[in-house]
């Protein structure tokens, strides 16, 4: 099993929440969930980080997430990253579960 966590930083809140808001409009979250090999896709709101989305995905192996990282919604969704200013730090972890 593959764990990715992502970390996106925003300019300010409203960036961030219409980023979100967005993403959700757009069912990208809902298309990557769909993709072979997903356990897990979920974003989350650090409390007292208004800047800040945590994302966790869990993923069968890193083929599974190397397919999912091919898809179109994932081209759609870094143009999303763009357009809001997001910055993230991504991290991959190989766990045998």
């Amino acid at each position: 099993m593959t764990h990715v966590f992502v970390h996106y930083t925003f300019k300010c809140k409203e960036d961030r929440d219409a980023f979100y808001a967005e993403l959700t409009e757009q069912k990208l979250d809902e298309k990557c969930r769909a993709d072979r090999g997903c356990i897990q896709y979920r974003y989350y709101y650090p409390i007292g980080e208004d800047k800040v989305i945590f994302l966790h995905e869990k993923w069968e192996d890193r083929e599974c997430l190397a397919e999912h990282a091919a898809q179109p919604h994932m081209t759609e969704l870094r143009a999303l990253k763009e357009k809001y200013g997001a910055e993230s730090d991504i991290v991959k972890q190989d766990a045998a579960e």
